[in-house]
């Protein structure tokens, strides 16, 4: 028998192969529809959000088990493009570039959604040269306990890791 990854049975799509017995073929499997309704509920929250230095998302859905994001277009690309790395750049550059985006991010945090990975590749560009922050996997609810949670473990390890790589150089 074929392997099936990447297939669907049911509600399931197989994402890996893990092993066969003596009646059967075994896979990892994820359940689209719980995973559909993740997207819903995070499309939903980003179409909520309207501010001039975020992208718009302007329309979503799942069309035969394919979800869709419709967003505002950019036509400059990221701020990544638009300055490579290692590039300096005046102050009167990148001052308006920081206020545009903390802007977007204040508006996000008083909604209680935060964005995940703030760099210059999910920065875009916009007609009139504004930034405007990435939308799609980038910013999600915040649960307010779980997040300062895993923020402390965070800083735990990374202050670990930093002791030891100290001790480690003397």
């Amino acid at each position: 028998m074929e392997h099936r990854v990447g297939q669907q049975l049911g509600n399931y799509r197989l994402i890996q192969f893990l092993g066969q017995g003596g009646f059967a073929h075994v896979y990892l499997g994820e359940h689209i529809y719980l995973k559909t309704q993740d997207f819903l509920r995070e499309a939903q929250t980003l179409a909520h959000l309207e501010h001039s230095h975020i992208v718009r998302v302007l329309d979503f859905g799942v069309q035969e088990r394919t979800p869709f994001l419709v967003m505002q277009y950019a036509p400059k690309g990221s701020l990544r493009k638009a300055h490579s790395r290692g590039t300096i750049l005046p102050t009167k550059t990148v001052l308006p570039y920081l206020k545009e985006v903390a802007s977007g991010l204040h508006y996000a945090h008083e909604r209680k959604v935060i964005h995940r990975d703030v760099k210059p590749e999910n920065m875009l560009v916009g007609q009139r040269q504004h930034i405007l922050l990435k939308a799609r996997e980038i910013f999600r609810e915040c649960n307010a306990r779980r997040d300062l949670q895993r923020l402390e473990q965070s800083l735990e390890n990374s202050s670990d890791t930093s002791s030891q790589e100290l001790a480690m150089r003397k």
